[in-house]
């Protein structure tokens, strides 16, 4: 069973929503859940960690790439978590629509204290 170790609330990428979000934990592993939507916009629910979304620092990263992983769910999912990553300091913007991973190693450890 996944822990819910934090909830966080961030802007969608657009600006247009508010989402709400898990960070949980399970032995090692750090997990993120999409959990609320303020537009009522449809997203998948579905808990997915850090590794399989490609976190590494340095690694170009999109919503299109983080989409891909979900097929035949929500087209918002992708930009919802990217916004999310965006939000945890995980990903930065590198232009108007690039985002390049951070170390997510200072993100992680917060999460032990």
């Amino acid at each position: 069973m996944i822990e819910i170790i934090k909830i966080g609330q961030c802007s969608s990428l657009s600006g247009k929503t508010s989402l709400t979000y898990h960070v949980g934990k399970k032995k090692q592993q750090v997990y993120l859940q999409l959990q609320e939507n303020s537009n009522g916009g449809f997203f998948c629910k579905e808990w997915v960690t850090l590794e399989r979304l490609g976190v590494e620092n340095n690694k170009p990263i999109s919503s299109d790439s983080i989409q891909a992983l979900f097929k035949g769910k929500s087209t918002n999912t992708g930009g919802f978590l990217l916004a999310v990553l965006l939000n945890e300091g995980l990903v930065q913007a590198v232009g108007k629509q690039s985002y390049r991973c951070c170390d997510p190693g200072p993100f992680i450890q917060g999460l032990r204290q």
